[in-house]
């Protein structure tokens, strides 16, 4: 806290009381504002965790921005595209000051051990292109009694045409006694 304190920085605590079970994956992101000549993420505090640490970081800029600070090692731009009033409402007051239209960035980190963490998190504009996250391809494996699907099916293929080869026999043989 003397960290902060000594920078002229001051806090408010915040106390999110959550119910059990009302909440989807985890709390509400919580929502910080205060003025800044960067994007600033103060994460200085978090290094008192003693369990593994997930970051999700959304920016809205002019233009895709990117982590600036010297922890950014394995931290990953998931998406970075423009954004307007229009079609996000719920960002409208974000993105005034943009004329309504900006481009959002998120970005991903895992911090594993979080007393590690010596810097703050800070923004500044990209000298990279847009990041689109794309279409994401998942494999899913089907099961038929017990057995992947792909097995069964080629099992139960085989199966019927030898109970149609059979049957064709015996059928071409009658005729053939005939």
């Amino acid at each position: 806290m003397q960290r902060y304190a000594s920078a002229g920085w001051t806090f408010t605590s915040a106390f999110i009381d959550i119910t059990p079970g009302t909440v989807n994956g985890g709390p509400p992101p919580l929502d910080v504002t205060f003025a800044s000549d960067q994007p600033i993420l103060p994460m200085v505090l978090s290094s008192a965790n003693t369990q593994s640490l997930a970051t999700t970081s959304y920016v809205i800029g002019a233009g895709r921005m990117d982590r600036a600070d010297p922890l950014r090692g394995n931290s990953r731009v998931v998406f970075s595209g423009p954004v307007s009033a229009a079609d996000y409402p719920a960002l409208a007051d974000w993105l005034e000051p943009f004329g309504g239209r900006a481009v959002l960035t998120e970005s991903v980190q895992t911090f594993p051990s979080p007393n590690r963490i010596t810097e703050e998190v800070t923004f500044a504009a990209s000298e990279q292109g847009p990041v689109d996250a794309g279409t994401e391809t998942r494999v899913v494996d089907r099961i038929i009694l017990g057995l992947p699907a792909g097995i069964m099916l080629v099992a139960m293929g085989m199966i019927l045409v030898a109970v149609l080869g059979i049957v064709a026999s015996q059928m071409l043989q009658r005729r053939y006694q005939e």
